[in-house]
């Protein structure tokens, strides 16, 4: 089969995030956001997304991952000027997310919208959009949260006692030896593998 040049324009590249929850195929807009397309293309096929979790889920709001630190404070040393377009935030949209300094700090972490959040609109860049695996996108936001910042974690799972105090912006943990720990997950949510769909 040939593919023609208008065919190859307009063709929307597929990636594929296997996660420990299920797969989630992401269909990405190269017409509308094509510095952020070619950024997390490179990332997923570079291997930069294997093992990283979803540190932030915010039940009907969004699921977030792509940090390598798992902690939110994390990038991958590049930053993208925003390419904030027409396309808006509804559920299953993928966004980048960016830093409170400006909207040119987008770097690795992106989000997927559980429900429409049109208050996102021209403010991140919409980037694509979930078209198989909504489901696990869903699964992924029920996961049960506590404390700052929405991060996923678990007293239950980690034995640990949330201390009052904050290191480093973190919440600090006791582990079981009674060692403070960093904020651990409830039940870690890993992209196991993320690669382009050929």
């Amino acid at each position: 089969m040939t593919v023609n040049a208008e065919d190859a324009k307009t063709k929307k590249p597929i990636v594929v995030l296997e996660t420990s929850e299920g797969i989630i195929e992401l269909e990405l807009y190269p017409q509308v956001a094509p510095q952020h397309v070619a950024n997390f293309l490179e990332l997923a096929n570079k291997g930069f997304y294997n093992g990283v979790i979803f540190h932030r889920v915010m039940s009907g709001f969004m699921i977030q991952g792509g940090d390598p630190t798992g902690t939110g404070m994390g990038d991958s040393g590049k930053k993208l000027n925003a390419e904030f377009n027409d396309s808006l935030h509804h559920a299953g949209t993928l966004s980048m997310a960016r830093s409170p300094q400006g909207p040119n700090t987008a770097s690795c972490q992106f989000f997927i919208c559980l429900e429409d959040a049109h208050f996102l609109d021209h403010k991140y860049t919409v980037f694509g959009n979930t078209i198989k695996g909504f489901d696990v996108v869903q699964k992924i936001g029920k996961t049960q949260t506590s404390g700052s910042n929405d991060r996923i974690r678990s007293d239950a799972a980690w034995k640990a006692e949330l201390l009052k105090k904050k290191t480093e912006g973190a919440d600090v943990y006791l582990d079981p030896q009674g060692t403070p720990a960093p904020d651990r997950p409830l039940k870690t949510v890993k992209i196991i593998k993320a690669y382009e769909k050929k």
